[in-house]
């Protein structure tokens, strides 16, 4: 082989390496801007139901039932109906201080389905303790069929939400009392190891926020897929879906973003929000899922008139890739939802109006 071939060969050589090297990864720069005006818009017409219930501030459909969570929790925390006849099956998450019984509940919006029943996950804030609970056995017994259960240390952490991994691992939801700010702590049973998932978007100004008006200013709704592959967070002062994907150490890495185009999305104005909260916006309120779609309540309101100005609401639909495919209008001031995949309906409590809706997702009706 000649000298001019052999330097032929290198130069082509390098020069496939340094356009290889050009190639971004799409996994650097994850984010999915959404152009709003190329979405397809729909509007429902949902169905008032449930009229006699006017205690109820959010709902939960798991399987075929319907739960209602109560807003004051005296005897019981829940109310269960049969989620398509929409018949009344029973009281459910007996309340008092017994070994059974319920103190502060917060549900996890995470289910178990398997032959032995229908489950889920309640979250005793304050307690250190998440609960597994037969939903069929409780309605029978009259008390609170715990399954399963799992302790964490509540004495560093106050979580909102928590979501448990093959009953060992979990994920929470950080509160306004975490020692550090994250969006979420994560365990590892196998590395007995506790990670933090810190916030992936900035505050300028921040330095004379104190802790409480830091939560404020990041609260977040989250939501674990059904398959327990993914978890999904959405911002209510940030027009952002971040995605991330539970990892097989049980800690999560962002796999995506759903954006959207001209709205505010990466970084709030710490200054602003202590000084004039009419100039900061409540996106998303609220985020239920399935194993194919992610339905993100939106309100897209200056902050200082949530519960003050009824306006209609949205439920935009995105992919778990972060792609908005449809947006869904509804004529009711929703503050929160759940979607039943099975009958493919979501039922929302727009409680300022004291009405619980239930609407079609067959857009063909």
């Amino acid at each position: 082989m000649n000298d001019k071939l052999i330097q032929g060969t290198i130069l082509l050589v390098l020069f496939l390496l340094c356009a290889c090297s050009n190639v971004s990864n799409p996994m650097d720069d994850p984010k999915v801007l959404n152009d709003l005006s190329e979405i397809k818009r729909i509007q429902v017409q949902g169905q008032e139901i449930l009229k006699k219930e006017y205690n109820v501030i959010s709902p939960l459909v798991v399987d075929t039932f319907l739960i209602l969570e109560l807003l004051e929790k005296k005897e019981w925390a829940y109310k269960v109906y049969q989620s398509n006849s929409l018949k009344f099956l029973g009281n459910l998450g007996k309340m008092g201080p017994g070994p059974t019984e319920l103190q502060i509940p917060r549900l996890s919006d995470q289910t178990v389905l398997n032959r032995n029943g229908s489950h889920i996950w309640v979250n005793e804030l304050g307690q250190g303790e998440s609960k597994l609970i037969d939903i069929g056995q409780s309605l029978k017994s009259k008390k609170n069929e715990i399954v399963n259960s799992v302790k964490y240390d509540n004495a560093s952490i106050l979580t909102e939400s928590i979501f448990n991994l093959n009953s060992r691992d979990w994920i929470a939801n950080l509160g306004p009392s975490a020692e550090k700010f994250g969006r979420f702590l994560s365990y590892s049973s196998k590395k007995d190891t506790n990670t933090l998932t810190a916030f992936n978007h900035q505050i300028s100004n921040g330095k004379m926020l104190n802790r409480q008006d830091v939560y404020s200013l990041n609260f977040h709704y989250v939501a674990l897929k059904p398959d327990e592959s993914r978890v999904v967070s959405i911002m209510n002062h940030l027009s952002r879906v971040d995605i991330y994907r539970i990892t097989t150490d049980q800690t999560l890495q962002i796999e995506a973003t759903g954006l959207i185009k001209n709205e505010k999305y990466d970084k709030l104005d710490g200054e602003i929000f202590k000084n004039d909260y009419s100039k900061i916006t409540n996106y998303y309120m609220d985020v239920s899922v399935t194993n194919d779609k992610i339905y993100a309540l939106y309100h897209g309101q200056p902050s200082n008139e949530y519960a003050k100005k009824l306006i209609s609401s949205q439920i935009r639909v995105f992919d778990w890739d972060g792609n908005l495919l449809e947006v869904i209008n509804i004529p009711e001031y929703l503050i929160s939802f759940s979607v039943d995949d099975i009958n493919e309906n979501i039922f929302g409590v727009a409680y300022f109006e004291e009405k619980i809706m239930r609407y079609s997702l067959d857009f063909n009706q």
